[in-house]
């Protein structure tokens, strides 16, 4: 009887194992330890904190922070300005994709921003363009550029 309950207690510790190493693999997260959610497009761009400066129309904010570019993805018209401000606690670096050649978008290298710091780029295509934190490529960002 033991034995026999032993057997199956392995079993489903087995079953278990496997179902983490797949969720693991298909999601690149484990299951009730992490959450991920799915980047929102939008165009109402948190003003960054202590920041009393208003934009005007056609430019848009897109704050550097510790965990990442906010908003991750936003859409824009063409001839929109986005400005990259770095709320992070170190320098960041705003480059094209793909990491390291940053060949894809040429105008997206604007190279080190200091903290507190700023870089902006002008939209003048339609298209979708995605970027990373040389410093940091886990970190990633899209703007997706649409006609007016």
């Amino acid at each position: 009887m033991i034995k026999s309950l032993f057997v199956v207690l392995i079993v489903i510790v087995a079953i278990g194992i496997t179902f983490g190493v797949y969720r693991y693999y298909m999601t690149g997260t484990l299951p009730y330890f992490q959450t991920t959610s799915t980047p929102q497009v939008t165009n109402q761009i948190p003003k960054p904190s202590g920041n009393p400066i208003g934009l005007p129309a056609g430019k848009f904010r897109v704050a550097i922070t510790p965990s990442g570019f906010m908003p991750p993805v936003i859409s824009i018209e063409k001839g929109d300005t986005i400005i990259w401000i770095n709320q992070s606690a170190s320098k960041a670096n705003v480059s094209s994709d793909p990491h390291p050649s940053h060949s894809l978008f040429p105008f997206l290298n604007l190279g080190a921003i200091e903290k507190d710091g700023s870089k902006e780029a002008k939209f003048d295509t339609e298209g979708t363009f995605t970027y990373h934190n040389h410093l940091n490529p886990n970190q990633k960002g899209t703007v997706i550029v649409k006609s007016k």
